[in-house]
C-alpha cells in the first residue's frame, strides 16, 4: 500500500499537517489519511479516516480557533466516483463531526479547499462534469456543524467562458473569498477558437459574485495557460 499527499500546513505548534490517502499497488484509493508532524518533520502521529476501505480523500486540512483542525475531501461511500465531505477534528485527530454532501451520482465530486469564517466555514467544492461544463465550481457555506447554510455556482457570468475549474479558495483579510483555477477562453473579439486561460474568480461574503476574469490579455499580449 502506499500514500499520496495533498495538502500541508503549519499547526500551532510549529510542526506540520498532511492531509492525503492510503492507495493500493495500482492507484486504487482505501482510505483517507492525515499525518501529524514536529518541527523537523519527524511523525508525531497520523490517523487513517474511512470505512471498510470507502476511498476517502483528504484535499485540504486547516487550524480552527479552537486548537483543533478542519480538514475537505472525497468519498466513495455512497458514489463509487465520490461525494464531498467535510469533517472537523479536535487537536488530537479525534472526529467531532463529519458531513457528506450528496451532490450527484456517477461524478468525481470533492470538497478541496476549506477555512473557517465567522459563524462556520467556506469551502470549495468541484462537481467533476465534462471538460466544458461551466457546473463544476461551486461554494459551500456551512454552519459550525457542517450543515449547509448556502451553496452558489460560479463559471457563469460570461458565455464565451468554457470549462471554468477551481484549484484552490483562499478568505481575504475582509472576509470574502478568491477562487484560482482556469477556463478556456477566446482572444479578444472572437468567439473561437477558445485557449485555456488562468481564472481568478472574487466572491463576497453572502456568496455574490464581484468578479470573474479570465487573463486572455495582459498588458496587450495575448496569455494561455494554467
Amino acid at each position: 500500500m502506499g500514500t499520496i499527499p495533498y495538502s500541508v500546513i503549519e499547526y500551532y505548534d510549529h510542526g506540520y499537517l498532511i492531509g492525503g490517502r492510503y492507495l493500493t499497488s495500482n492507484g486504487t484509493p482505501v482510505n483517507g489519511l492525515i499525518i501529524k508532524t514536529g518541527i523537523n518533520g519527524e511523525i508525531i502521529w497520523y490517523k487513517a479516516f474511512g470505512e471498510n476501505n470507502d476511498g476517502s480523500g483528504i484535499f485540504d486540512s486547516n487550524n480552527t480557533i479552537d486548537g483543533g483542525i478542519i480538514v475537505a475531501g472525497t468519498t466513495h461511500k455512497y458514489d463509487s466516483w465520490g461525494d464531498p465531505f467535510i469533517m472537523k477534528l479536535n487537536s488530537c485527530g479525534e472526529s467531532e463531526w463529519c458531513r457528506i454532501y450528496l451532490v450527484g451520482q456517477g461524478r468525481f465530486d470533492l470538497a478541496k479547499s476549506i477555512e473557517q469564517i465567522p459563524g462556520g466555514y467556506i469551502a470549495y467544492v468541484y462537481y467533476g462534469y465534462e471538460l466544458t461544463s461551466t457546473n463544476k465550481i461551486h461554494l459551500f457555506r456551512v454552519d459550525q456543524n457542517g450543515d449547509l447554510i448556502w451553496q452558489q455556482l460560479y463559471g457563469q457570468s460570461d458565455s464565451l467562458m468554457w470549462g471554468a475549474d477551481g484549484n484552490d479558495m483562499k478568505v481575504t483579510p475582509d472576509n470574502k473569498y478568491l477562487i484560482n483555477g482556469f477556463c478556456y477562453y477566446p482572444d479578444s473579439g472572437l468567439i473561437v477558437p477558445k485557449s485555456l486561460r488562468p481564472l481568478i474568480i472574487k466572491v463576497d461574503s453572502s456568496g455574490t459574485v464581484d468578479w470573474e476574469l479570465p487573463w486572455s490579455n495582459v498588458n496587450g499580449e495575448s496569455f494561455r495557460g494554467m
